[in-house]
């Protein structure tokens, strides 16, 4: 996982710790397909991108709106697993064993990012990037 998602990441739990109602920072393509992840899972409201041809090396800005449920911050349980300087891989027969139904474990795979449950459905291991 590159230093931009991991920044994200951190920043939409401070965000929503401080129950702010949206957030504005820099993305890349990797953040906007985790952002897309996130979205699908129904953890943030939206996402919109705006390309800025100030920036370099194909980065844009993007403004997430973030959920709440209950007025209670969803990301106050985000653990960042995998860093730039750790990846924690893990295999189908790892992933076999995880069983939870409150948490959602991120991947990033041979097939894109995938969920818990997608990886078990497909039945491939993966480097486990974050969990909320």
């Amino acid at each position: 996982m590159n230093e931009k998602t991991v920044q994200l990441l951190v920043a939409l739990k401070n965000a929503s710790l401080t129950n702010k109602e949206s957030l504005s920072t820099d993305s890349n393509e990797f953040t906007a397909r985790v952002l897309t992840k996130l979205y699908d899972e129904g953890f943030i409201l939206s996402y919109r991108t705006k390309r800025n041809p100030k920036f370099k090396h194909n980065l844009t800005q993007v403004k997430v709106d973030i959920r709440y449920i209950h007025s209670k911050p969803i990301f106050k349980d985000l653990h960042i697993v995998s860093k730039p300087s750790f990846e924690s891989f893990l295999n189908y027969n790892n992933i076999a064993r995880i069983m939870t139904r409150k948490k959602v474990f991120i991947f990033t795979t041979q097939c894109g990012l995938l969920s818990l449950k997608e990886c078990q459905r497909e039945q491939i291991g993966g480097i486990l990037l974050f969990s909320v």
